[in-house]
């Protein structure tokens, strides 16, 4: 199953119905290029103005038109009942709030609307000594296989400092999301556990096998 056809899975809707979708945290715009595709009205936010750029260019070259604002995921600039999808890809766990960001993102759904979170507990690790053992073990096996960590840079242990301090770094994932929902009010929450199958390649299976991703969502 691709992972259009796994949005669609968790979105039922009639054929041809006009949807609104948010894209939180769009990076290089990813998701709106698959979403405009699949026949939908796309608004795209991001903090920081770089990314909104390379994401502009990448959707304009992929020949589709998106909304784009800069905007924070935990203060959104939209009315209630705005959209009938909210979608995000490796974000929540930087914020430093996310109860809150679950909380605007019901705000801006539309009755019945759902929210879809493709995320992992990327910073466990630095709280959790088993779990830093693990991925020191595929750290090593990757290069044993000539894989490159991109995170592997001067700059690592001071990201990791940083990262082990973040909300989301001592919890276990996608519990504790599975709990936010139902604290925010949504009245319906699933979880996949299989998604990597069709959204990593070999070399992130390896690279990631400690920190695999989930989606997690829930409907309004």
């Amino acid at each position: 199953m691709s992972i259009q056809e796994k949005i669609k899975n968790y979105w039922n809707h009639a054929e041809g119905e006009k949807l609104t979708v948010l894209d939180v945290g769009t990076g290089p715009g990813f998701f709106p290029i698959i979403l405009s595709d699949m026949g939908y009205e796309v608004t795209a936010i991001d903090c920081t103005e770089n990314m909104l750029e390379e994401a502009k260019n990448n959707v304009s070259h992929a020949g589709f038109i998106v909304s784009f604002q800069q905007a924070d995921a935990q203060k959104l600039p939209f009315p209630e009942a705005s959209f009938d999808l909210i979608i995000c890809r490796n974000l929540v766990w930087t914020l430093p709030d996310p109860l809150t960001a679950y909380q605007e993102w019901y705000r801006v759904l539309k009755p019945g609307g759902r929210v879809l979170v493709f995320d992992a507990n990327w910073c466990l690790r630095l709280n959790d000594p088993e779990l830093q053992r693990q991925y020191e073990e595929d750290q090593k096996r990757a290069k044993e296989l000539g894989y490159e960590n991109p995170h592997n840079k001067a700059n690592m242990q001071e990201s990791e400092n940083i990262s082990k301090n973040l909300f989301l770094s001592s919890k276990l994932r996608p519990n504790w999301d599975l709990e936010a929902f139902v604290q925010c009010h949504y009245k319906k929450v699933f979880l996949d556990r299989d998604v990597i199958e069709r959204v990593w390649d070999d070399e992130q299976k390896v690279l990631y096998r400690c920190t695999p991703m989930f989606l997690v969502g829930a409907e309004k």
